[in-house]
């Protein structure tokens, strides 16, 4: 879910090809923290296979990702 949620870092040019609008890895060591944090709290209440098949832990890590992204200047709200 942690990596599912950094998808908000991802656009396509015209012809449909992928790619990350700033480093993975350094995104990462900035908000990894946050979101391990968040999944450990949830964890400690459920198991792995609930969480993993959860909306809302995903919906929530996403939120958390787009948040930071969009007060970084990353990304836009026009971008969705």
């Amino acid at each position: 879910p942690i990596l599912a949620a950094m998808r908000v870092l991802v656009t396509y040019d015209e012809n449909g090809s992928a790619k990350f609008i700033t480093n993975p890895e350094k995104y990462f060591d900035s908000i990894g923290v946050r979101l391990v944090s968040k999944l450990k709290d949830i964890s400690e209440k459920n198991s792995l296979n609930v969480i993993g098949k959860d909306k809302e832990v995903w919906g929530g890590l996403v939120q958390t990702c787009l948040l930071d992204a969009l007060s970084q200047g990353l990304i836009q709200l026009d971008s969705f």
